[in-house]
């Protein structure tokens, strides 16, 4: 598996990020196709890509982007690579180039995912890494920006060189 970093992604890639996407992350969060994706991404400004790559195939990924001051990212694996340490692996690496990473993450396990398996939250996972929790912080939709992405709850995170 290589982890490589790009500024931006050929159609096949996104083909590969939509269907990590989709499978990965709640159903009401999913893309309808790869133009509803793509328009997702056209919003957000200084986007970097980070891709997990094994045989010419992203089986994860992370990007970051600039939103109201602060630097975002959203990251997904494939479930054929989770709990083998790449999620680790990319936060890490965006650690030693990023002053601070900002989040929104949904920290209740019932939501379904696309083959009705339940979306376990990952905020333990964030904690361990070193990101704060603000439960007094909420997402709402307007903040994605999405006309695909449907009601969520969710929790902003944040980490910080300062912390």
């Amino acid at each position: 598996m290589d982890i490589i970093t790009s500024d931006n992604l050929a159609t096949f890639e996104k083909e590969d990020i939509l269907e990590i996407w989709n499978n990965e992350f709640p159903i009401n969060m999913n893309f309808s196709d790869v133009q509803a994706l793509d328009n997702y991404l056209h919003k957000l400004t200084s986007l970097k890509f980070t891709l997990v790559k094994h045989n010419k195939r992203i089986k994860g990924w992370c990007f970051t982007f600039n939103r109201d001051g602060e630097r975002w990212f959203v990251i997904a694996l494939s479930s054929d690579i989770k709990s083998k340490g790449f999620g680790k692996k990319i936060i890490e690496s965006l650690k030693l180039t990023e002053k601070e990473l900002t989040g929104w993450m949904i920290d209740i396990d019932s939501y379904k995912k696309i083959n009705g398996e339940v979306y376990f939250s990952p905020i333990k996972f964030y904690q361990k890494l070193g990101f704060s929790i603000f439960n007094d912080i909420r997402f709402t939709n307007d903040k994605l920006q999405s006309t695909d992405i449907k009601e969520l709850s969710a929790v902003k995170i944040k980490w910080t060189t300062q912390q």
